[in-house]
């Protein structure tokens, strides 16, 4: 999970501008989990990020 939501927030990095936030859309499972990760890791570069989450919390 650590992996892949690192390659993911490098290759959105690569792709995003500082003056637009990065959307992050994650449900449920370790396929959402990679996208909270993913979110840390861009937020931690210092771009702006919304995230929503779809699905129900338990």
């Amino acid at each position: 999970m650590e992996s892949a939501g690192r390659a993911v927030a490098t290759a959105a990095a690569d792709m995003a501008s500082s003056e637009l936030a990065v959307a992050v859309v994650c449900g449920t499972g370790n396929n959402g989990g990679d996208g909270f990760v993913a979110a840390r890791y861009l937020l931690n570069r210092g771009l702006p990020v919304q995230l929503f989450f779809v699905g129900r919390l338990e």
